[in-house]
């Protein structure tokens, strides 16, 4: 697996500096954030077990980016929305790369290998009053309702999901209060979107202006106030974590083309 880790990491770092270039073509917006923001910061590129890049987004960045990125990004690349992917279980955009296979745990074996490649994660972020964190978040519990999502953390939380299943008729209303009700321009707080699992919300002003920091030999996008974003998610962010808690993503990892 140590091989196909390494390569695998090798053409996320592709797919980010081609997303970054087209952010810079377009004026968009977007940072290095969680692991990532953390391996940049603390390794100069990835953490050593892990196995994903996550960038976050503005939400009117994020909308206009996956539209630039539906006619511009290159043929090698899978857009993976619920709109491009009926068979998609997540809600945030996914960019995957053609030419490989990578299963994360907690995924099903039998899928389309076509739209299952190596990739890299893009999160909307909205921007909110602080009067409306409590509201938001519990926006964000009622949409995570999901009677049809394949696997569930234990028995208990699938009974949950099946008992609150009228729930999942809403989700559409519960987006729409999100975005068009509660995002706010001035907002202090910036919050990620309801798509996401993520309750973490912080300061606004703490993303811009934008820095620039190495990740695996290159620079890329970082929020202004880095250290103190990592901090408040992460604590003592340079602190090793204990051997037990250092997880890989990937349980399947496969190349449909050979090495150059």
């Amino acid at each position: 697996m140590n091989s196909e880790l390494l390569r695998a990491k090798a053409v996320m770092v592709e797919i980010l500096k081609d997303v970054d270039t087209l952010c810079s073509k377009h004026d968009i917006n977007y940072w290095l954030d969680f692991g990532t923001l953390l391996g940049a910061v603390r390794h100069k590129g990835f953490i050593p077990w892990d196995d994903d890049i996550d960038i976050t987004m503005p939400r009117d960045d994020y909308n206009r980016f996956i539209e630039i990125a539906l006619r511009e990004l290159e043929p090698k690349y899978f857009i993976q929305l619920k709109r491009t992917d009926k068979s998609y279980t997540r809600d945030w955009l996914k960019i995957r790369d053609r030419n490989s296979v990578f299963l994360e745990y907690g995924t099903l074996d039998k899928c389309d290998f076509n739209k299952k490649g190596i990739f890299i994660d893009v999160f909307p972020l909205d921007r909110i009053s602080k009067k409306n964190i409590k509201y938001f978040q519990f926006l964000r519990r009622l949409y995570q309702v999901n009677p049809l999502r394949h696997q569930y953390k234990n028995g208990f939380t699938r009974f949950l999901h099946i008992l609150f299943s009228p729930v999942y008729l809403f989700r559409k209303s519960f987006f729409r209060l999100s975005v068009n009700h509660l995002n706010n321009p001035k907002g202090s707080i910036a919050i990620y979107g309801i798509e996401a699992w993520f309750f973490h919300s912080f300061n606004y002003e703490d993303i811009f202006p934008l820095k620039r920091l190495e990740f695996e030999g290159r620079v890329f996008n970082a929020p202004n106030r880095y250290k103190k974003h990592l901090k408040e998610y992460y604590g003592d962010y340079m602190q090793l974590p204990p051997v037990e808690q250092r997880h890989y993503h990937a349980k399947v990892i496969e190349f449909l083309n050979s090495p150059d």
